[in-house]
């Protein structure tokens, strides 16, 4: 027994022989993600009965599964391309809206006018050995910890660089203090003080009491530039150890393991995460640009938002590495959109992105870096997924620039409705 949609679509027949003869539990999609197709085991492994089975067909993909098709339908093209069944696990949500776990088999099924992606579904595996998507979970989890381990690398040099700064202002300080007057001033003073009781003869007539007065004004001069050299040392020093003390903050709670969904401030976490690359940011010559129309609240983990930040301000300030330019630029726009939701926009002027690798950005070990693993974009991509937002990537070419656009549902209190 099957339902199906399929009427001019590719080779009808074989759509329904594999619907109808498989012993799989199938699906299929089109290329906008919409289902057009499904068995009945399918339909009763979501909690389908035949009295509602038919509510599937042209229902859209995300509304049955907790992935973003923009993200996940390339990665079956990718295998397909590749001549190989992307295997992985899925949330779906079942018929009364409950969240189940699934192992997924996808295949991209294609002509010259059609694109079609073909789910086999399955309960996940509770056999007591690892199977193939439990051993890709643990490469991931190897990947995500290597990705962790480059930031902290990163951290690390741009802790080194705020302790040379620091250094080199402690030295300007002592050379400072060692050149000062006051040894001078103090004996002048016990001069001053030996001939208080013919202070007007001794600054009149006295050869060395008349170079007194001009003496105590030079000296003036040169404690007011000492005073403001120093002033400015140290708050050079106060800045960077505002940095320290922030950019140590954000690698604690980017490390946290944390699986708690909370309100967070979105500006803040945006101005957390650009703290770690901020040092090497100036030390290339990057101007940095915000515009943050108001301060937005989101619902989410909070490590993982930070997480997606600190990647696209990794790969902003690494899309400038050797670029011999003097406007260099990283722009941050957050405003509000219509339907409660956020946009922020992270902008540079850097390399930019080919057309071929466009499509490619979001998948999974995809790169166009010599020494890149093809997770941070990717993760970051699933992390938007589960937020219920989005993130997607512009560029009009090589050498110039990308533009990063992601959207945030809006934290709302509903506490305060009606009031």
């Amino acid at each position: 027994m099957f339902l199906d949609r399929l009427d001019g679509c590719l080779d009808n027949a074989l759509f329904r022989s594999m619907l109808h003869f498989s012993d799989e539990r199938l699906m299929i999609f089109d290329g906008g993600g919409v289902c057009v197709g499904i068995d009945i085991s399918a339909a009763m492994l979501l909690g389908y009965d035949s009295r509602h089975v038919e509510r599937l067909l042209g229902a859209r993909f995300q509304e049955l599964f907790r992935r973003e098709p923009r993200v996940f339908f390339p990665r079956i093209r990718e295998a397909g391309e590749q001549k190989f069944t992307l295997r992985d696990q899925i949330v779906a949500f079942d018929f009364s809206g409950q969240t189940m776990s699934l192992e997924v088999k996808c295949t991209l099924l294609c002509d010259d006018d059609h694109e079609f992606f073909l789910f086999a579904l399955a309960p996940s595996a509770t056999e007591s050995g690892p199977t193939q998507i439990e051993i890709d979970q643990y490469v991931r989890k190897l990947t995500e910890q290597a990705e962790g381990a480059k930031v902290a690398n990163g951290l690390i040099h741009n802790l080194g660089n705020l302790f040379n700064s620091i250094n080199i202002s402690t030295q300007h300080l002592t050379e400072t203090l060692k050149d000062s007057k006051i040894p001078e001033l103090l004996k002048a003073n016990r001069l001053f003080l030996k001939n208080l009781h013919r202070i007007g003869e001794y600054v009149t007539e006295d050869p060395a009491g008349r170079f007194l007065p001009e003496f105590y004004r030079s000296v003036g001069e040169f404690l007011k530039e000492d005073l403001e050299k120093m002033q400015s040392e140290l708050a050079d020093v106060q800045e960077k150890v505002g940095f320290i003390k922030e950019m140590i903050g954000t690698q604690q709670d980017y490390a946290k393991s944390e699986v708690k969904t909370r309100k967070l401030a979105l500006n803040e976490i945006v101005d957390k995460a650009l703290q770690i690359e901020l040092p090497s940011m100036l030390k290339r010559g990057i101007r940095i640009e915000k515009n943050y129309q108001d301060q937005f609240y989101v619902f989410g983990v909070k490590s993982k938002v930070l997480h997606v930040f600190l990647n696209l301000f990794k790969n902003a300030k690494e899309a400038m590495a050797g670029e011999d330019r003097e406007d260099a630029f990283v722009k941050i726009h957050i405003q509000p959109l219509e339907s409660d939701r956020v946009e922020v926009i992270v902008a540079d002027n850097g390399v930019g992105i080919p057309k071929t690798a466009m499509e490619k950005m979001f998948t999974y070990g995809f790169t166009t870096k010599a020494h890149g693993h093809g997770f941070g974009l990717y993760s970051s991509a699933e992390a938007m997924n589960e937020l219920g937002g989005s993130i997607e990537v512009t560029s009009d070419g090589l050498g110039k620039g990308a533009s990063f656009r992601l959207v945030f549902p809006r934290f709302r209190d509903t506490s305060t409705f009606g009031t």
